[in-house]
């Protein structure tokens, strides 16, 4: 019984708080490097990320929702870039800080894989996970703030395709 009313009282002060939940757009682009056996066949490129940020001011977790796209450049004649489509699901831990907050992200993501030969590339669909850190610059008087973060990205289970990705952006 003390358990269910203390679960009725938490949610109770959870309802307002997720009422006050703000998203926030964010835009974003960056240096990326491919790592493991991707840097086999690429080399150094960049990116851009368009993204979803959904918090509640009481606690410090989030969700984020990122779309982006890397080109990465061919490290060897007769190869195409290399290009990476993906759609990531995060959860964002902010950390106290005035000014600048840093924060912890992890999560999961669908990418798609497009390389190989000139006018011969194949595309490899596959399942992935990443984790990173960042800052979140200003934003709270005036709404638009910026962020900057760096991630590592594993693409598939058997495979060693992985990115590290420095990112810069505007959170709107």
């Amino acid at each position: 019984m003390r358990r269910t009313i203390a679960i009725v009282f938490l949610l109770a002060a959870l309802v307002p708080a997720a009422a006050e939940a703000q998203p926030r757009f964010m835009v974003a682009g960056g240096f990326t490097a491919p790592t493991g056996t991707l840097s086999d066949a690429a080399d150094a490129g960049y990116h851009g990320q368009v993204g979803l940020f959904v918090s509640i001011p009481t606690i410090p977790l989030g969700l984020r929702g990122d779309g982006f796209f890397h080109r990465l450049g061919s490290s060897q004649t007769g190869l195409e870039d290399t290009q990476v489509l993906g759609g990531t699901l995060s959860v964002v831990y902010n950390l106290p800080g005035i000014g600048l907050v840093p924060y912890f992200l992890a999560g999961l993501g669908a990418y798609q894989i497009e390389a190989g030969p000139v006018g011969a590339t194949v595309k490899a669909n596959d399942n992935g996970y990443h984790g990173g850190f960042g800052v979140n610059i200003g934003g709270a008087g005036t709404g638009v703030g910026a962020f900057a973060e760096i991630r590592y990205i594993k693409i598939g289970g058997d495979s060693d395709s992985t990115l590290i990705p420095l990112t810069f952006g505007l959170r709107l």
